[in-house]
């Protein structure tokens, strides 16, 4: 029997502080905000061995200090959760890094596959569960309560992430050899999509697909990304992109691909209206925003949205404009350092970026993809195409 390393337990607490699975909110937090503070009392030492470190706590300051500066507006729970956050977010760059130096990148790799596996595989029983006790509507698909990963976008994210990792770590096991590795991640794909259209998260079925189909382009596409300047300005279109949204969806292709693939209306669920009026708000931000909680997209009185639906754009009004600056940092900090051309991880950022132009990805998942970006190494028995 093989024994568990202090280490493995550490990372599937980080994985549970990234993707909570539903637990009452007040056990869920508590629990984000001990297994943190745990990780940082035990990895932070590894921050200095980090070159350039202090790029990769720039962004926590931030958030940090802009819950302080708007502790008066926000409640003193979401002061708590904004500081237990950029905890989090610090953990996640000096556990991985450490977990790398020690063990490489392989290992991680193949411990990251089994935790998403896992998550998975309860995903799917859970999924099947619902169905057989008739909780799922051809109108709504499955309602957010009723998710194990207590909503749909995460719901989509770890099958994104369990992708990534199953295509970079499964080589085989006693009863399907590594050959059929394509027609194995093919069922997988298969069964993704079928989730997403039952979650009905259109943003899911784009992001996979996505993903997919980088994997099958030449690897030169997504390795773009690689380079530090076109990384960010790619970031930056995808908050740019919006307010030209009007524009882009009155050509047929987007039309068709919206109206009969994923069967959603031209105003993408109420999102171009809310767009319409995103930009003056974003100039109110000022340097450090509404903080953690704020949900400053309420203020447009428009469909009940709680967030900005575009990922940049929500940081900035959460965090100011030091936010979003210090969180290109972080991203700049992730394509400089990166070593390792891994096309699946590669593949998968761009794919959250695309996300982003709809979605508010741009978070701790985020966050984790930039560390493994950042910090993996090539090793010989990786899918590594190094330039």
């Amino acid at each position: 029997m093989k024994r568990i390393r202090k280490m493995d337990i550490l990372l599937f607490m980080l994985w549970f502080c990234v993707f909570p699975i539903i637990i009452p909110d007040k056990i869920t937090y508590i629990l984000q905000l001990l297994f943190s503070c745990f990780i940082m009392l035990y990895s932070f030492r590894e921050l200095f061995r980090i070159p350039w470190f202090p790029a990769v706590t720039l962004f926590s300051i931030s958030m940090i200090i802009s819950c302080m500066v708007n502790r008066e507006t926000i409640q003193i729970t979401h002061v708590l959760r904004g500081i237990s956050y950029g905890i989090l977010i610090i953990d996640v760059f000096c556990f991985l890094h450490k977990y790398i130096r020690i063990f490489g990148t392989r290992t991680l790799y193949e411990k990251l596959y089994k935790i998403s596996r896992l998550y998975f595989i309860v995903i799917v029983a859970w999924i099947t569960i619902l169905l057989i006790l008739g909780k799922v509507s051809a109108d709504i698909g499955i309602e957010n309560e009723y998710l194990i990963l207590q909503g749909k976008f995460n719901t989509a994210y770890v099958l994104i992430f369990f992708l990534i990792f199953f295509w970079l770590a499964w080589n085989g096991n006693r009863v399907i050899s590594c050959k059929r590795k394509k027609y194995v991640f093919l069922c997988l794909f298969i069964v993704s999509i079928i989730i997403c259209n039952l979650v009905q998260v259109s943003t899911g079925l784009v992001g996979i697909t996505v993903f997919v189909a980088l994997l099958i382009c030449p690897s030169k596409i997504s390795s773009i990304i690689r380079k530090p300047l076109i990384f960010v300005l790619l970031i930056l279109a995808s908050m740019m992109i919006v307010f030209f949204i009007d524009v882009i969806l009155k050509q047929p292709v987007i039309y068709d691909l919206i109206i009969n693939v994923l069967h959603e209306d031209m105003s993408l669920t109420g999102r171009t209206y809310l767009y319409a009026l995103l930009y003056p708000l974003l100039f109110k931000s000022g340097l450090w925003g509404g903080g953690f909680g704020s949900y400053v997209s309420m203020q447009l009185g428009y469909h009940g949205w709680f967030n900005a639906q575009n990922g940049l754009s929500e940081i900035i009004l959460t965090y100011g404009f030091v936010g979003g600056i210090t969180f290109l940092i972080t991203v700049l900090f992730a394509a400089v350092s990166n070593k390792a051309n891994l096309k699946e991880l590669n593949a998968g950022i761009i794919a959250f970026v695309v996300i982003a132009i709809v979605e508010v990805p741009f978070d701790v998942r985020f966050i984790l993809l930039l560390a493994l970006f950042a910090f993996s190494r090539s090793e010989s028995n990786l899918n590594v195409n190094d330039n």
